[in-house]
């Protein structure tokens, strides 16, 4: 599955040896740690589904204002709420298993549920708002559009492409931790 991600992705992915998990909107690339660093496919599959949220945003997609977010933390706060909730709506039209827990067996003491995982960071972003409900359902209103963008737009058209995602080496600039999602 997670070749399938990154082959729909609608710009290139970079797998590097860091711990940081970022879209850079000058380059229109998405940067995220190698699928080893990972506790499962699955965590990685939801990392990179957050980074192709911030994606769309670029002006040839969905247009939502990526550079300069992190001077208004308002802003900042509302396009992350637009990126986790849209990777949690597009793992779910994918068949991506939200859950992460087998039925017969519990987490181990180092695993966090993944629908856990996002609802604390929904919940840590919402609060940088007067009406975090408010602001939740005008997110969730921008991520079903981001989610109806790469189901229609990416994944559904990745099956005609057949050239693999470049291997660059990483830029300088502004990272997010991909660590803080968790």
């Amino acid at each position: 599955m997670a070749d399938g991600i990154v082959k729909a992705s609608p710009c290139p992915v970079i797998e590097t040896p860091n711990d940081e998990a970022f879209y850079l909107p000058g380059a229109d690339k998405i940067y995220v740690p190698q699928r080893n660093q990972f506790t499962n496919v699955e965590s990685f599959c939801r990392t990179l589904l957050h980074e192709m949220g911030h994606a769309t945003g670029h002006p040839s997609r969905n247009n939502r204002e990526q550079c300069g977010l992190k001077k208004d933390r308002q802003k900042y706060a509302f396009e992350e709420l637009i990126a986790e909730l849209s990777s949690v709506f597009t793992a779910n039209a994918i068949g991506l298993d939200l859950r992460n827990v087998d039925d017969d067996k519990p987490l181990a003491a180092n695993e966090v549920d993944a629908m856990s995982n996002s609802a604390a960071y929904l919940k840590s972003w919402s609060q940088e708002f007067k009406d975090p409900g408010g602001e939740l359902l005008k997110a969730a209103s921008r991520a079903s559009k981001v989610t109806d963008y790469l189901v229609k737009d990416c994944f559904i058209r990745s099956s005609a492409r057949t050239t693999s995602s470049p291997r660059n080496t990483l830029p300088s600039g502004s990272r997010r931790r991909y660590g803080t999602r968790r």
